[in-house]
């Protein structure tokens, strides 16, 4: 398993109702990280509120 990587993220936000918030976000790595095969990948979801 190797300790660095490197790659891309891509995002994309709202703001609802001058109070909530939503957002998606996608990281896709460029190093195979584990021998054999096998990038790094992430995708999340964000919910906010502001007060």
């Amino acid at each position: 398993m190797k300790r660095f990587d490197f790659g891309i993220g891509l995002g994309i936000g709202f703001e609802i109702l001058q109070s909530w918030s939503i957002g998606m976000n996608y990281d896709l790595g460029f190093v195979l990280v584990v021998d054999g095969g096998g990038k790094h990948r992430a995708l999340l979801l964000s919910v906010g509120y502001k007060f």
